[in-house]
């Protein structure tokens, strides 16, 4: 049998450090800042059908359980007021806005260019049981979003079955989107309409009044959504197959609810695949960089790293790997330019270049999609050596084998 030993230091056994929920009714902390004004009156109307829900007061009662706690809107003149919640306020309005989904109206959205600074939306057109299926469907999603224990969507942490993972839309992606979303007008679906390979469909409920309630995000391909690909398409009318040329086909996973600043999702990768990362992991892999890059380390190119780091997932996630390492004093006492200098030089197999031109000896970071990764590799000790063998090997996944 093989162990494996690090090149460079032993290792942790990762723990993550999530706060949870002791109480799932209870909210979580409330972001200034994070509201948006909702129209007043009903809009688009040819596009929004009250369902056969029509009288339900709450997500629960489909069960057969009432809500957990008593629920309030909080509405003032048709006004989402989130800004000035106090946190029992948010989550409050939060789990109103679930209830209120089974009374509420549909409006079908498409969105393409989302993940640009202008992102083109377009109404959809829906008759009415087409429009009660989607109200269904919306009251399904929330059903099983308020039913579950609401966790904060911390770096690292796997929400298990019944659990539901919560960030806050400010100062995201997400957040500009949903403004958009929730403008009263959209420029109507035309089947000339061009969209790309990653694009949104978005599920808008609003009250009677017009007051937005919650909207729901998936991501949709134009060749599986719309049949714009090479495949025919045709539906069972009970006796032969009809000949559909212009099909919408609509996945009932839509897996992100948005309601009063809140995006809740059952796991990270359904908000991730759409928006990027969450606020949280963003933060901690900015810290992390500070930490091991800028503190730590002498880097040539830093600048250049840390935008790089910034702006890929992946690599953000190899940052919150790399925290983990460095919560270890065994780890962080070893990361010092010395003893790297002294691995790199025993290591040449390691491509990390280093820049002895200047009065210090600096790493250098390239930016090539060959290169790019060296530094973070390094740092979260992927750089391993059989205690069997002698043999080096280069792992990115790692347990402790103390």
């Amino acid at each position: 049998m093989t162990t494996r030993g690090s090149a460079m230091t032993q290792q942790m056994d990762p723990i993550d450090r999530v706060g949870a929920w002791a109480d799932p009714t209870a909210p979580p902390p409330p972001e200034a800042g994070a509201g948006r004004d909702a129209p007043a009156h009903p809009v688009d109307r040819g596009h929004a059908v009250r369902g056969r829900g029509a009288g339900r007061t709450s997500v629960a009662g489909r069960s057969g359980r009432g809500p957990r706690r008593p629920v309030r809107v909080v509405h003032r003149a048709g006004r989402e007021r989130i800004g000035s919640m106090t946190p029992d306020d948010r989550s409050t309005a939060v789990r109103a806005a679930l209830a209120g989904a089974g009374s509420g109206r549909a409006s079908l959205l498409m969105v393409t260019d989302h993940r640009t600074s202008r992102p083109r939306v377009f109404a959809a057109p829906v008759d009415l049981a087409f429009a009660e299926q989607l109200v269904e469907l919306a009251t399904e999603v929330s059903t099983d979003a308020a039913e579950a224990e609401w966790r904060p969507a911390a770096p690292g942490f796997t929400p298990a079955a019944g659990q539901w993972l919560w960030t806050a839309t400010a100062h995201t992606p997400l957040a500009g989107l949903d403004e958009e979303i929730c403008r009263p007008t959209h420029a109507p679906y035309q089947r000339s309409v061009r969209f790309g390979r990653s694009n949104l469909m978005v599920l808008r409920i609003r009250a009677d009044d017009g007051t937005d309630l919650l909207r729901l995000y998936q991501g949709f391909s134009p060749d599986k959504a719309l049949g714009t690909g090479r495949r025919l398409v045709g539906f069972w009318s009970g006796e032969r197959f009809t000949a559909l040329t212009a099909p919408l086909v609509i996945d009932r996973a839509f897996r992100v609810v948005v309601a009063q600043g809140m995006a809740l999702m059952p796991t990270a990768a359904a908000y991730e695949g759409l928006f990027g990362p969450p606020t949280a992991v963003r933060v901690e892999a900015a810290a992390t960089f500070a930490d091991a890059f800028e503190d730590a380390l002498l880097v040539r190119g830093v600048d250049e790293l840390r935008v790089a780091c910034l702006s890929d997932l992946n690599m953000m996630r190899k940052l919150l790997s790399i925290r983990r390492r460095l919560e270890d004093p065994r780890f962080r006492a070893a990361l010092t330019m010395d003893r790297v200098l002294a691995f790199l030089a025993t290591n040449p197999q390691v491509t990390v270049p280093v820049d002895r031109s200047g009065p210090s000896p600096a790493l250098v970071f390239e930016p090539g999609p060959q290169q790019r990764w060296a530094l973070l590799k390094l740092l979260d000790d992927d750089y391993l050596r059989s205690d069997l063998t002698g043999y080096r090997y280069e792992a990115n996944s790692k347990s402790d084998v103390r």
